[in-house]
């Protein structure tokens, strides 16, 4: 009776891309070896498992491997490698363990010669192989990382599906010609007043389908929509390895003045007379939880109330729900990752965060200053030209709809005026145009008059508080409300990114590049030839603050 071969097979992504021994080749060297030694083969098919992944409790064939040595019905294994088996020092521990104690003969590569791991020499050479092998991983995995952030840094896609509206076209993000057209559409409709749910229905007539084929959107997905950076033309990503907090660049799909004209009406809807709608159980006013998303999944932060340890915390909605509307299972890149964060740490972070940038910020005293000395002169002639706008926005709303319900109605006029259906379709085009037309006037002045009330708004805040950082450090002189105003005016949105479960750090994107900006100095020479100061300009800053690593373990008070 001949004897039997167990040949385990296993490939992970990064080993069958970078040398090539996938499956097949496995495979083909088992039986070869199996000829040359006049054995039986018998193959035990694992699969592809990353070898991020490497305990036993994701390798089932592995394991019942290993049960079978322990009963004595294996005597003989192979593997092309050794780091098949594991590339985990503590689970190749094991491995050896069983394999020694079970007096399994080793087999490898195309050597008929077995390992003996009975044999001290032959044990030790199998030791120091692992060591290489793990090495050669982190050193790949290493390589791999380097390579995809350089790729990100050089404009290439991250990898993974794309957003809404975009594609993957030869390693970069680009603009999805028909997706693209839905995504200004859901921006139109919804500054046109229309609600998230009004939009679903909207996608759900014209049969536009979600990535994964579905054919209703999720009112979360239109949520993530409307307040996603990528159709303003950037994005964040997080290099977990090196620490490293990247701003990609992208094709943007609408126009900045939309985009922020969204923002500004997204954050309004979320309020009622009495300032921020709340939600739930929700009993207490919270700082930062309007600004806090998860970094990870995107979704926003809600608030849990935590008796037992006499505090509330920050969660992420998505980490929070199992289940998705289409009633499958969650897979979300938080659901193992971001834990709750407390509430009076992370708004004692964030407030001192915001202390410290306009404390060192150039540009906000530069602001301060010259606002101050023009504040009586600004607010007169901001009301007026104001003024002047609304006259113009109403014109130019009216022309829009007088020129909309022309559309909507000519295509029946035109067939009783016997028009041809090509020029039926060139005057629909020529209302189209005009409409647009109007629309980008309309955009400009809003924009422009949005200006001009932020920054009266600005003034007064700004001027009320007189500079005085000291004060609002301690907050003794500064309402609840105050607080928030001055966030609102500072800050776009806060990303939470967790590293693992015990440790975040805190992405805060603000409106204005007010952190490290710089004072620069022009110089001249005077008559003498000496050179002398000729006046100051300040750079720009950068609208991107990451604060230190925060822990959030229970017996840390932060």
């Amino acid at each position: 009776m001949t004897e039997t071969l167990h040949i385990y097979l296993r490939v992970s992504s990064e080993t069958q891309s970078a040398d090539g021994f996938g499956l097949a080749v496995q495979k083909e060297w088992g039986e070869n070896l199996c000829r040359v030694l006049g054995f039986t083969p018998k193959f035990h098919d694992e699969g592809a498992a990353s070898s991020s992944n490497d305990s036993l409790e994701k390798r089932p064939v592995l394991l019942s491997l290993l049960d079978r040595m322990d009963r004595e019905e294996i005597k003989h294994l192979y593997v092309y490698n050794t780091d098949r088996l594991s590339r985990n020092q503590q689970t190749w521990g094991l491995i050896r363990t069983k394999i020694s104690t079970n007096k399994v003969l080793l087999y490898t590569g195309r050597d008929p010669n077995p390992i003996d791991t009975n044999d001290p020499i032959q044990n030790m050479l199998m030791g120091i192989l692992s060591e290489f092998s793990q090495y050669d991983n982190t050193i790949r995995k290493m390589r791999l990382t380097s390579g995809k952030f350089q790729k990100i840094k050089n404009g290439g896609w991250m990898g993974g599906p794309t957003p809404f509206g975009y594609q993957n076209i030869d390693g970069k993000l680009e603009i999805h010609p028909t997706e693209s057209k839905w995504v200004k559409r859901i921006f139109e409709d919804y500054l046109d007043g229309g609600s998230t749910t009004d939009i679903r229905n909207t996608l759900l007539k014209n049969g536009v389908r979600t990535r994964r084929g579905n054919a209703r959107f999720s009112l979360g997905s239109i949520r993530s929509i409307l307040t996603n950076t990528h159709y303003n033309g950037s994005y964040i990503v997080h290099n977990r390895m090196s620490d490293e907090i990247i701003t990609c660049s992208c094709p943007p799909i609408l126009p900045p003045k939309t985009y922020s004209a969204v923002q500004q009406m997204y954050e309004e809807r979320s309020y009622n007379r009495n300032g921020r709608a709340k939600e739930g159980r929700e009993v207490s006013s919270y700082l930062s939880k309007e600004f806090l998303v998860c970094g990870h999944c995107g979704s926003k932060f809600g608030v849990k109330n935590n008796p037992n340890q006499y505090r509330n915390h920050y969660y992420c909605r998505g980490n929070a729900n199992d289940w998705n509307s289409n009633g499958e299972k969650n897979s979300l890149p938080c659901k193992e990752r971001v834990r709750s964060i407390k509430v009076d740490q992370t708004d004692k972070i964030i407030w001192e965060s915001i202390c410290d940038i306009l404390e060192n910020s150039h540009t906000f005293r530069e602001s301060f200053k010259q606002e101050v000395e023009k504040k009586g002169m600004t607010k007169k002639t901001s009301d007026q030209q104001i003024k002047e706008w609304n006259k113009k926005i109403k014109i130019l709303k009216s022309d829009i709809t007088k020129v909309t319900n022309f559309k909507l109605n000519y295509k029946g006029i035109g067939i009783l005026k016997g028009d041809s259906e090509e020029e039926i379709r060139a005057t629909l085009q020529t209302f189209e145009d005009d409409i647009t037309n109007n629309r980008i006037k309309l955009d400009e002045l809003e924009s422009q008059k949005k200006g001009i009330t932020d920054k009266s708004n600005w003034i007064d805040w700004v001027s009320k508080f007189n500079d005085n950082i000291d004060g609002w450090r301690t907050g003794a002189n500064l309402t609840f409300e105050e607080k928030q105003n001055v966030l609102r005016n500072l800050v776009q949105s806060i990303s939470v990114i967790s590293d693992d479960k015990t440790t975040h750090k805190l992405v805060i994107n603000l409106s204005v590049h007010y952190w490290m900006d710089s004072l620069n100095w022009n110089w001249k020479k005077n008559k003498s030839g000496e050179k002398i100061k000729d006046g100051y300009w300040i750079g720009k800053g950068e609208d991107i603050f990451v604060t230190h690593s925060i822990y959030t373990k229970k017996n840390n008070t932060g």
